[in-house]
């Protein structure tokens, strides 16, 4: 090959009168020397050479000749396939159809054929003549080592090593939690814990959306939804998300509602001896009680009780 560096004794004459002298015939390709003395064939060749009969000639002191010959070809450099730069990210979920075009091998001599080993997991195939690795994975598999062999013809390798997994499709979930509808007075503190979601790949994010009103905040470390609102709010859906690190998520919706305290309770204009009839109904009940009714929880605090009572009597006799 061009560029690999040759050296070769070619066979020596027996008999013969005197000493014999050697000559190689035609002249040899540009790199390469004969040494008449040592029969020495050497050199790098630096031009390609079809293949040449060569005649390696022993002539004695009265002129008899020996004949050999042989041929010799020097053929392009030894070119070798490369990946280059090529890189390779393979993650996938039980349940998933993937279609991956794996890269292709540069240069080398001749056509390129590829092999992946080891064995892919259930589910995933390799087509070596298009180089894509496609199907649905079937069962989870750890990261595990895969490496994409390049050979051409003849027999010069490329490899590219890249890492392969099937990871489960866990998506996060509320289970059987729920959240009330939330019902708060401008101006009482609120402190709420929604509930922690479970399962799903990596770590979990939560999410509230709509914003807030004014004076209420919502920290996602702690899920809690807290402060003391300023403005009211009718009453609004929202929605809490719990979403892992693949974008599965998991919801739920409440209701969220910022009022300002009334004792009109049947809302006709004045708080009168109707309104106190039904707040003594309701009086004594708590949050999770069939009987309780947040309109009667004036300081929205979970419990109709006495506070409620007091904001009710010094409202008797008003607009509410």
């Amino acid at each position: 090959r061009i560029g690999t560096a040759i050296s070769i004794p070619l066979p020596r004459a027996t008999g013969g009168d005197g000493a014999l002298t050697y000559r190689l015939t035609p002249d040899l390709p540009s790199g390469l020397t004969f040494d008449a003395t040592t029969r020495v064939l050497s050199g790098t060749p630096l031009e390609v050479l079809t293949e040449t009969t060569y005649t390696l000639t022993a002539t004695d002191e009265d002129g008899d000749a020996a004949m050999l010959t042989f041929t010799l070809a020097v053929v392009a450099a030894d070119l070798t396939p490369s990946f280059g730069d090529s890189t390779v990210t393979a993650r996938y979920r039980i349940g998933t159809a993937i279609s991956i075009t794996l890269p292709r091998a540069t240069g080398g001599d001749g056509a390129l054929t590829y092999g992946l080993t080891p064995d892919l997991p259930s589910g995933l195939t390799f087509d070596a003549a298009t180089r894509v690795l496609s199907g649905t994975p079937l069962e989870v598999m750890a990261e595990t080592t895969y490496t994409l062999t390049a050979t051409d013809e003849d027999g010069d390798t490329a490899m590219l090593i890249f890492a392969l997994s099937v990871a489960s499709d866990s998506r996060p979930s509320f289970g059987d939690s729920t959240v009330t509808a939330q019902r708060y007075v401008i101006g009482a503190s609120v402190s709420l814990t929604l509930p922690e979601a479970t399962g799903g790949d990596g770590s979990l994010a939560y999410i509230l959306l709509p914003f807030l009103p004014n004076g209420l905040q919502f920290d996602s470390a702690t899920r809690t939804i807290s402060g003391t609102p300023s403005k009211a709010l009718p009453a609004t859906e929202y929605t809490f998300s719990a979403v892992d690190a693949d974008s599965d998520a998991a919801m739920l919706t409440f209701t969220f509602e910022v009022y300002r305290p009334t004792a009109d309770i049947d809302g006709n204009g004045r708080v009168n001896f109707d309104d106190f009839l039904a707040f003594v109904g309701k009086f004594g009940t708590s949050r999770g009680d069939a009987e309780y009714d947040a309109r009667y929880d004036l300081d929205s605090d979970g419990a109709i009780g006495f506070s409620d009572f007091l904001i009710f009597a010094n409202s008797f006799g008003t607009g509410g």
